[in-house]
């Protein structure tokens, strides 16, 4: 089985060399024949730049440049389109890749032959503002748990930073989606397709550092699923409140979750009234930038 690793990434040169060489180490690790795709997207800073420099001592690796930005969903396409892998995996700009987190997705697959996407676990950096990076830690935990419910209800919530598909069962986004992830979720979870968690393969990532940040960040989200629940893809309907569904399916145990879950009922209160006031997110959203901290960050050796 080969594989195709794919980044995308609109000006991310605070944390794309980082997240390049993790991803090339893991890389390493892999008993596959492993090729790296990145795709700038109307970058105009320095990440094309700092992508060349992490880059230079694989062998195997693409760069193609979007003079003009698209969005994700284009962008991802186009990886798709140039990848050669059997197996396509696909990361964020602004993460540490685990030194396994690549072996143990593809060990699914070659373990699961009907397998046809997995999904990474998230742990979340030590950042500088040490009550949103344990609101971030706390929501790591809710989804792990979220997505380990059994009959695989909380699969359609793909780990966006990392997740794998077989490239044979790849179908264009929308370029108009929001949330990528959560449109490949639904749409597998509909047509059938088998789906995964591999809590063995860790991701690493910085949590917004200012409550603004947060909110932009959490409301994209949010105003991404009723994108998906309002528009003709013939999907399942999204759920919206994932703090209350959580308590409905592990009961009194999902309590240790409360706070992050009391902050998801008001940023999904906040959506609704924005939806209903007809605000629209753009696939163009607004860059995060105090997630992209990772450069000041170290990962933890192990993370059980």
């Amino acid at each position: 089985m080969t594989i195709s690793v794919g980044i995308v990434a609109y000006n991310e040169e605070q944390s794309v060399y980082r997240a390049l060489t993790t991803l090339i180490s893991a890389a390493k690790g892999c008993d596959e024949t492993t090729e790296v795709i990145f795709v700038a997207s109307g970058c105009t800073d320095n990440t094309i730049v700092e992508a060349k420099r992490a880059l230079a001592g694989h062998d195997r690796h693409t760069i193609f440049v979007e003079n003009e930005r698209r969005g994700k969903a284009a962008a991802l396409n186009r990886v798709a389109k140039l990848a050669n892998g059997e197996l396509l995996i696909l990361c964020d700009a602004d993460v540490l890749i685990d030194h396994n987190a690549l072996f143990a997705l593809a060990q699914a697959f070659r373990t699961d032959k009907k397998l046809e996407i997995a999904s990474a676990r998230v742990a979340v950096l030590k950042g500088p503002n040490k009550i949103l990076t344990k609101v971030g830690e706390m929501s790591a935990k809710a989804l792990d748990a979220y997505r380990r419910l059994e009959h695989g209800e909380g699969l359609w919530m793909l780990c966006g930073h990392l997740y794998a598909i077989r490239r044979c069962v790849w179908e264009d986004i929308p370029e108009e989606v929001v949330s990528d992830d959560v449109y490949i979720g639904l749409r597998a979870i509909t047509q059938g397709k088998k789906m995964a968690y591999v809590p063995a393969a860790l991701v690493h990532i910085c949590y917004p550092q200012t409550w603004l940040d947060y909110l932009s960040q959490k409301l994209r989200n949010r105003f991404a699923r009723r994108q998906l629940a309002e528009a003709s893809y013939e999907l399942r309907q999204p759920v919206r409140w994932l703090g209350i569904g959580l308590i409905s399916r592990l009961g009194l145990p999902a309590l240790r979750y409360l706070p992050v879950i009391i902050l998801d009922c008001i940023v999904v209160g906040m959506a609704e009234i924005g939806w209903q006031l007809r605000f629209r997110q753009s696939p163009l959203w607004r860059m995060i930038g105090t997630s992209k901290q990772i450069h000041n960050l170290e990962a933890p050796l192990s993370d059980k």
